[in-house]
């Protein structure tokens, strides 16, 4: 939304074309931050999970299984994995 404001005012002309790159460099930078960060999110659940196999092992009383963890009720890694690869898809 910031960036189509302002690639609003450049084109009326009351933005510096270096301004806009600014800004859309800055959507870059956090676009890819956000997409390390879902990445990262995901490695630990797999690492969290393959803890709890090992501690399934070993087992040890009054742990809850994974299925019942609300891990991150905002983000359904399944959800985000298939709108990515949609956008990203050649």
């Amino acid at each position: 939304m910031i960036y189509q404001n302002q690639k609003q005012q450049y084109d009326l002309g009351s933005l510096l074309y270096s301004d806009l790159l600014d800004t859309d460099r800055s959507l870059n930078h956090t676009e890819q931050n956000y997409v390390k960060s879902v990445y990262d999110y995901l490695v630990a659940i797999i690492n969290y999970q393959k803890a709890l196999v090992n501690i399934n092992q070993h087992p040890i009383k009054n742990t809850t299984p994974p299925e019942q963890l609300d891990l991150c009720p905002m983000f359904d890694a399944n959800d985000w994995l298939t709108k990515m690869v949609k956008l990203y898809k050649p």
